[in-house]
């Protein structure tokens, strides 16, 4: 079965208005009218270009290439104003522009490095090019112009999570909302650090803390139904993702995630619907292909898994619990050659998985290949000595190689994991009573 995700939020998007700006989107036209009119009559006025490319921003029928433009216009006039870079920088990272951003940044900061937005969106430009440990830096230097700005400590906090810097993390969380309590991004993210945390109850309280601020962000509800579902409180994990679905129908994870929900409430066919969705959206998500299958698997319908598991494997051919998951099912099919495969493919990308190991040894047994069989269960009981099944397995299989001592030994040992294993003691007195034969006769 997939795991549960939850979903991480970079720092929003630097926005481009001035403070004093106003409802009327007629205001900003004749605005626009104005500034076209002087740009005319003086086209060297820096300042007017300025205005102009913040009239624009605020104007949903014009691009910010038009924006940008009309700060370039600005810049090649005056190119010593710090606030031209600065604000020619944030459109190249709405326009996802990064490096160029970086480049304008830097020349705000040359000019002045006293500005501590201008560090800040420095730092999200970093972040968003996953160059997470400079974006550290950038924000400990806006921290040092301006201790008090919420924003700076949210996306500094941001890029510790990144880093799984998570306690630090939670640490800039709390000076943000010490500062501003009342913005649903900081207590949503807030939520996901605890959740890396393992620390789900106080997570769901930042989450509904977000939704109380802001309900309708389907990213917070998904994170609200992951924690109900570390928490095994499924029915209300489905709602949550119902309501992030209703929001946003397109987020492949909401809807995965929807799906795993359903398969821990044991409504199988439930769940094969919302995968489709997703596959409907995005034919290559691997992860939902695999958790296709494993309803598919649950219904019995395993040939149908198979494909699924398939298609999985065909997006991500490094998706180990795929390959795992084929091997169950070709098993239950009794192409045993094939699910060994399979678990090979597995180990090859995780050897470290004793229940992968376990599974190989089960079906190597079912063909007849005991030694083969011994030889996994004895590398899975060194991943994990403490599953009963591995041990009776294990003793199962040495009874086929008349190794009844050994046998013996290995059901001991799942009674003493799990004293009323179904048929452990009728097998080991099997083996036993083969093993005094075997001295009787010698």
């Amino acid at each position: 079965m997939g795991l549960l995700d939850i979903i991480y939020k970079t720092p929003a998007k630097p926005h481009l208005k001035e403070e004093d700006t106003v409802d009327d989107p007629g205001w900003y036209s004749e605005a626009l009218a104005f500034f076209d009119e002087a740009n005319t009559i003086n086209p060297k006025d820096d300042v007017a270009w300025y205005k102009r490319g913040i009239t624009q921003s605020n104007l949903s029928h014009d691009s910010e290439i038009q924006v940008l433009g009309s700060f370039d216009r600005a810049i090649a006039i005056n190119p010593k104003d710090d606030v031209l870079w600065y604000k020619r920088g944030v459109v190249q990272c709405h326009l996802g522009r990064n490096i160029e951003a970086l480049s304008s940044f830097d020349r705000a900061i040359a000019i002045n490095q006293n500005v501590a937005m201008v560090w800040n969106f420095r730092g999200i430009a970093l972040g968003v090019l996953s160059r997470h440990t400079e974006a550290l830096s950038s924000f400990d230097r806006a921290i040092a112009i301006e201790q008090n700005n919420a924003m700076v400590w949210y996306s500094r906090g941001i890029a510790l999570g990144m880093l799984n810097r998570h306690t630090e993390a939670l640490s800039c969380f709390d000076k943000a909302i010490a500062i501003n309590q009342d913005t649903a991004q900081t207590w949503n993210q807030r939520g996901v650090v605890l959740y890396n945390l393992a620390r789900n109850t106080e997570a769901l309280a930042c989450f509904d803390k977000a939704i109380t601020t802001y309900q309708n962000d389907a990213m917070v509800w998904n994170n609200r139904g992951v924690a109900l579902g570390q928490l095994a409180r499924y029915s209300e994990a489905l709602a949550c993702f119902d309501r992030a679905i209703s929001l946003n129908p397109e987020n492949n994870e909401v809807v995965k995630n929807r799906g795993v929900v359903q398969e821990y409430l044991g409504r199988f066919s439930d769940a094969i619907d919302p995968s489709e969705k997703v596959i409907a959206i995005n034919s290559d998500a691997a992860d939902v292909w695999n958790n296709r299958g494993n309803a598919l698997d649950e219904l019995g319908r395993y040939s149908d898994a198979v494909v699924s598991y398939d298609k999985a494997i065909s997006h991500n051919p490094n998706l180990y619990e795929a390959w795992y998951n084929r091997g169950i099912v070709l098993r239950k099919l009794g192409r045993y050659a094939d699910a060994v495969a399979s678990y090979d493919n597995a180990i090859s990308y995780n050897p470290d998985d004793a229940d992968v190991w376990n599974s190989r040894g089960y079906a190597f047994q079912e063909f007849g290949q005991y030694a083969d069989a011994v030889a996994s269960y004895d590398k899975a009981i060194s991943l994990n000595s403490d599953d009963a099944d591995v041990w009776y397995n294990r003793g199962n299989a040495l009874i086929k190689l008349d190794r009844y001592p050994e046998a013996v030994a290995s059901f001991d040992k799942t009674i003493a994991i799990s004293p009323d294993y179904a048929n452990v003691k009728e097998n080991r007195k099997n083996a036993r009573e083969r093993q005094d034969k075997e001295i009787q006769r010698d």
